[in-house]
Formats: C-alpha cells, sequence, structure tokens
C-alpha cells in the first residue's frame, strides 16, 4: 500500500493549510512553498511573523500562512 505524506501548516489563529507533499517537491510539481523569517532584510512583522509560508503558482493565496507556528508532517497509509 502507497504512503501518503501530507504537510499541515498550523497558524496561530485555527485556520489552517493542507498540503500533499507531491504538491511542492520539486521532482513532481512546479509549485514552490517558501518559509520567511525575513522581508527586505528585516524581521516580519507581528502581523506577518515571526514565520510566513507563501506558496507560489496558486491561482488566489489560500493557502500561504501568515503568523506561521507549527508545521505537522503525518504519513497516511
Amino acid at each position: 500500500m502507497a504512503q501518503i505524506t501530507l504537510i499541515i501548516a498550523q497558524p496561530v489563529d485555527i485556520d489552517r493549510a493542507l498540503f500533499w507533499l507531491g504538491e511542492i517537491d520539486a521532482k513532481l510539481a512546479n509549485r514552490r512553498a517558501l518559509l520567511a523569517h525575513r522581508c527586505d532584510g528585516q524581521p516580519l512583522p507581528a502581523e506577518n511573523g515571526p514565520l510566513r509560508l507563501v506558496v507560489a503558482c496558486e491561482a488566489r493565496a489560500t493557502r500561504s500562512i501568515r503568523q506561521l507556528v507549527a508545521l505537522r508532517v503525518p504519513t497516511l497509509c
């Protein structure tokens, strides 16, 4: 049975973003995800940081997460 690896991005508030690892694996897809802690050489402001997950090539930025506090990577069988 194949394993499915997910990435769950958890911000400070209750919203979460869910990714299948294959969506952001450079070997499988063209979508890129960037974990940022600075912008223009400065730490991110409190309303965006301390970490921000930015997902490129999506029609809407619904899975770009501000105030990221955790990434969980469960594997489902």
